[in-house]
């Protein structure tokens, strides 16, 4: 899917949380907040006692979109947006971490002044945002995402993929992506970010080529948890 929920998706690569900063920041960021390391304060080490928190100043603030950064309407709200111009200007490194490319991303987003880098495609790819250019990868092997599209082809799901920064997917799956898809935000990335291609397996061996990410759709909740289980021996 685009994303997963906000509970489990978002990451703080934090060495701790200053206290102005958090205050500025709105709940629906501050519920996930997750200290990473907690420590002894300005003036040199201390020894921690039972029950207390010592606190340093946050690095980086990596934000997933969807339910975390963006609200139900998909749109960075002015107090959110607020937070991170003061995070930044107090020079906490804000990177988006997203299931999207970075030109999928809202438009708000990707013109953020300060931003330098971004985490897409699920971790797939590190974008430099100012050099405009990927600085790590971590791609699929085209024969495993093969191997994982034939097996996909027993089920009544459909399916798509991520390459060179675009969606791919065979169109007859995308013409019925409806019935797949039943959330609407979902449903219209399906239509705009994805180029239909006759057939994708066939497409992806002509390209010849690894693959960033592989997506399935299905309404049935019970299929997608053994899909994915399953999926996990299949593509090793």
């Amino acid at each position: 899917m685009e994303s997963c929920s906000a509970d489990k998706s978002i990451k703080f690569l934090l060495q701790g949380v200053s206290a102005p900063i958090l205050s500025q920041l709105p709940p629906e960021i501050t519920r996930f907040l997750h200290l990473f390391r907690v420590s002894a304060i300005m003036g040199g080490e201390k020894p921690m006692k039972r029950g207390e928190l010592f606190m340093e100043p946050v690095k980086l603030l990596a934000l997933d979109l969807d339910g975390t950064l963006l609200n139900s309407q998909k749109e960075l709200t002015l107090r959110t947006r607020d937070a991170l111009y003061a995070a930044a200007g107090a020079g906490v490194e804000i990177v988006p971490t997203t299931g999207r490319f970075f030109t999928g991303m809202p438009e708000g987003i990707q013109k953020l002044p300060f931003l330098h880098f971004a985490i897409t495609i699920n971790g797939a790819q590190v974008y430099d945002i100012r050099e405009k250019k990927a600085v790590s990868t971590a791609e699929i092997p085209l024969e495993t995402a093969l191997r994982v599209l034939e097996y996909l082809d027993g089920f009544p799901v459909i399916y798509d993929c991520y390459q060179d920064n675009w969606g791919w997917m065979t169109r007859s799956m995308q013409e019925n992506a409806a019935a797949f898809v039943p959330i609407d935000h979902s449903l219209r990335m399906v239509r705009s970010l994805r180029t239909p291609v006759d057939e994708l397996k066939a497409y992806l061996r002509e390209q010849n080529r690894s693959v960033q990410k592989l997506q399935l759709f299905t309404p049935d909740d019970a299929l997608r948890g053994r899909l994915l289980t399953d999926l996990a021996a299949v593509s090793y």
